[in-house]
């Protein structure tokens, strides 16, 4: 019997994730991408190369030093296409490194709701990005930032598909950041009092968000829905990883770290808010990745085809695991290739973890 093959996730969410697509494939190779915080006045970005078996060296200078605008805080990072996106709930600005032309861009300010809360999580989806603010008692603010031209065409039914395709920080000379892109406010995360964002993933479909909160409770958002219509409530339940989940096309499933130290993967939920009412089957590898008592929380990043890089900064040392993950005959969630890599390298931010981009 032919064996059926999942579909593709969608080339947002190929992007988002670090998945390589056909056109990705053809067009570069792609690089890992470190942001640490080894500079006593921010934080550096370096540039790993990959030939299959990582090497860790920081002897050469960074690609970028970026001043901290508040270094007793820590800075927020997330990737989107080709550029690395920093933004700090201490300042209002908005930064763009381009991988592709070594380019720092400034972008829109932060809207006020994001500045001097406690906490800002930012998710590209739909070819924008969004930014969860947990503000202490204040609601879960959501702000999306895109060009007007992106979110028209979000906005617009199908039919103008055939025309260009927009996409995020375009490489377009003509196109200022700071001038074409904005932030605007959409529907607040429907949270009681206490209640915060303990994981998120992206759909393979590339623009539905799912988030799990701390009270145990499912919330889905379309972010390709231009009006910003609103969350869906999906159950009492959680996702089982902790922190960003990552959808694998060859596995078929998200991909994330729990926390007792192991990676596993589960099923992606429905969209319908009538699909899935009950826990995710969550299938671990037998292999711990990281020792769960440690202070900071390692971070993951998808190289695409059931590749995973892990970064772990314990006690003043730098370590970055490359993997493969697959399934046995039995079923069984396996890790296979791995490798690892460390140097020592000086922090100077409690609070923030090491994070790797795949692009």
């Amino acid at each position: 019997m032919a064996q059926s093959v999942p579909p593709s996730p969608a080339p947002e969410v190929q992007a988002a994730q670090g998945q390589p697509s056909v056109k990705s494939q053809k067009r570069k190779q792609k690089h890992l991408y470190l942001v640490l915080d080894d500079w006593n006045q921010g934080y550096t970005i370096r540039k790993i190369d990959d030939d299959g078996d990582i090497r860790l060296d920081l002897s050469d200078p960074p690609l970028l030093r970026l001043a901290s605008p508040a270094p007793n805080y820590r800075m927020f990072f997330t990737s989107l296409g080709s550029r690395i996106i920093a933004v700090s709930n201490q300042h209002p600005a908005t930064l763009a490194y381009d991988t592709d032309t070594a380019a720092l861009a400034v972008g829109p300010p932060l809207p006020d709701a994001l500045l001097n809360g406690l906490d800002i999580l930012v998710v590209p989806a739909a070819e924008k990005l969004y930014a969860f603010g947990h503000c202490g008692d204040r609601p879960h603010c959501v702000e999306v930032m895109s060009s007007s031209s992106s979110s028209s065409s979000s906005s617009s039914s199908s039919s103008s598909s055939s025309s260009a395709k927009q996409h995020p920080w375009p490489c377009s000379s003509s196109l200022i950041p700071s001038r074409d892109w904005s932030w605007r406010s959409v529907a607040p995360l429907p949270f009681t009092e206490g209640e915060v964002i303990n994981s998120y993933a992206v759909h393979p479909d590339g623009r539905t968000v799912f988030v799990s909160s701390s009270f145990s409770r499912i919330f889905s958002f379309d972010a390709g829905n231009g009006s910003g219509s609103g969350w869906s409530f999906h159950g009492d339940w959680e996702l089982p990883f902790e922190g960003q989940g990552y959808f694998d096309s060859d596995l078929d499933a998200w991909v994330g770290l729990d926390l007792d130290g192991y990676i596993g993967t589960c099923q992606v939920p429905s969209r319908s808010t009538g699909g899935t009412a009950e826990q995710l089957d969550w299938k671990t590898a037998k292999d711990k990745l990281w020792n769960e008592e440690q202070h900071l929380e390692p971070t993951l990043t998808c190289m695409g085809n059931a590749r995973f890089c892990l970064v772990d900064s314990v006690e003043g040392e730098l370590q970055i695991t490359t993997f493969r993950l697959r399934y046995s005959r039995k079923g069984e969630l396996q890790i296979i290739d791995r490798s690892t890599s460390s140097c020592p390298v000086p922090k100077y931010t409690g609070s923030f973890s090491p994070v790797a981009f795949w692009i």
